[in-house]
């Protein structure tokens, strides 16, 4: 069974972490894959330390009527970079880019928009519910 969470996007572009394990290094592996409209990319990410992206998602969903600065994620070596900002009228807009920093080198960038209140709450559950099954 394949464990992921989404961040899924109201023009139908999605966020997928996939897989997340403890790499016995002190850090965590897993897979982010961007989905979007003519494609999807992936790339492996490794993060060192206890896992960011739970706690920086949990700090978007209670903070859901708003934040005046970017909420922003990136992984130790840069495959993943993950940017959130509230507009102000219940809305998150999120960025997302996906790099393969070795040759052969590419990056991939998609943006997408999601609820403020209860979409924020369950895609905080979400990655809080990945991680944690570990």
């Amino acid at each position: 069974m394949t464990r992921e969470a989404r961040i899924v996007g109201e023009n139908g572009r999605s966020v997928i972490l996939s897989g997340p394990a403890p790499d016995g290094d002190g850090g965590w592996r897993y897979t982010v894959t961007l989905e979007f409209e003519t494609g999807r990319a992936s790339v492996e990410v490794w993060d060192y330390g206890e896992p960011a992206l739970p706690g920086l998602l949990r700090r978007v969903a209670d903070n859901w009527r708003g934040f005046d600065t970017p909420i922003a994620f990136a992984s130790i070596e840069g495959q993943f970079e993950l940017t959130l900002t509230h507009d102000g009228k219940g809305t998150i807009d999120c960025v997302a880019t996906l790099r393969q920093p070795w040759p052969p080198t590419w990056t991939t960038t998609i943006d997408l928009s999601y609820g403020a209140g209860a979409n924020a709450e369950q895609v905080a559950r979400d990655f809080e519910a990945i991680f944690q099954a570990q």
